[in-house]
Order: C-alpha cells, then structure tokens, then sequence
C-alpha cells in the first residue's frame, strides 16, 4: 500500500505468465499496469516518499529496478547482483539505503543485505548485514531506521528478531512460537 493509503501495488500473473507490477487505485477501484517488460517484474515496494515504485526483475539478470509510481519515464536499475533471487523489501525511512533478501549464486540458504540508495547503479554494493548458516529473509526497518526486524529459521522453524542498525552484532528473538512477516506499528 502507498505511504499515503491511496493506490495497492501488486504482482499479477493472470495476464503474462511472467508476471508484470499492477496498481490498483483504492478510491476510484481502478487497475493499471505499471511495468510492461517481457520478463518477471515481483516484490513491488514503494519510496518512503511514494514517488517510486522498487521491484525485483529479471529483465537483466535478476536485478531490482525503480519507477515513477506515476508510471511516466521508464525503469532505471537500482542495483545488479550476482544472485539467483533477490527481493526488494524496504527502503530505510530516510531514503538512503535499500533492504533486500537474496539467495548469493552458489547458495541454497537466503541472506539479508543493504545496498546505498546513492551513487550510480555499477558503483552500489551489497552489504550482508544477517548473513547465517540459515534463511534470513522478510526484513524491515523500523519507523525511526535504527532497527532491522527479520525472520530466520535458526531454530528449525521460522522465527522473528531484531537487531540495530547499522549492525552492532547483537539481535534478539521477538517469537518464541513461531513467526513471518514482521511489520512496525
């Protein structure tokens, strides 16, 4: 959902076996497409700001490309990794970094990353900030930017924890029964 509650963005396959980013218009319950490349486009996130719409795609590789959430001009890359999977999944409150999950080539286990929202896309590199034996995925700041909530599976099932950013070493366990998809009030 946009920051200000207007407009849903969403993957949607039923019209491209590859699937393509759609909007929904909340108020007026109207649908557009937003991304129109031959390729995947999934995990759209929005801008702090809501000026931008984040995707993961495969149109180069597996990369996460940026839009106008107007949809005017065309996708600009964001960041280019050497991974089998990525998901875009939140940039930091203040606009300055971007958070993702990813699986490096190489690895069958996921991992959570930050890259710099700054510079010029060839010159942006990946920092493991939860980088584990385990699956480390779903990751989200808080509303202040000074903490990462995610989900691992250290224990033999899902679980949630947070930890400070920018990374100190410690974390902590939230759930003890179970849990996904972490989100802050």
């Amino acid at each position: 959902i946009s920051p200000d509650g207007t407009r849903l963005a969403f993957n949607r396959t039923e019209q491209q076996a590859a699937g393509d980013i759609w909007l929904l218009d909340l108020s007026r319950q109207t649908l557009s497409r937003f991304t129109f490349s031959p390729g995947s486009e999934a995990f759209p996130i929005w801008s702090p700001d809501g000026s931008k719409i984040l995707y993961a795609s495969d149109q180069d590789g597996v990369s996460i490309f940026e839009k106008h959430s107007s949809g005017t001009g065309s996708d600009q890359l964001v960041f280019k990794g050497n991974y089998a999977s990525n998901n875009a999944s939140q940039v930091s409150p203040d606009g300055k970094f971007l958070l993702f999950f990813g699986r490096p080539a190489g690895q069958l286990r996921q991992d959570i990353f930050v890259v710099p929202m700054t510079g010029a896309p060839s010159t942006r590199k990946p920092l493991p900030i939860v980088q584990t034996l385990f699956n480390d995925v779903e990751p989200q700041f808080s509303p202040d930017g000074r903490w990462i909530a995610y989900v691992s599976d250290e224990t033999g099932q899902h679980e949630v924890y947070v930890q400070p950013f920018p990374v100190t070493g410690a974390k902590w366990q939230i759930s003890g029964t179970g849990g996904n998809q972490p989100m802050w009030r």
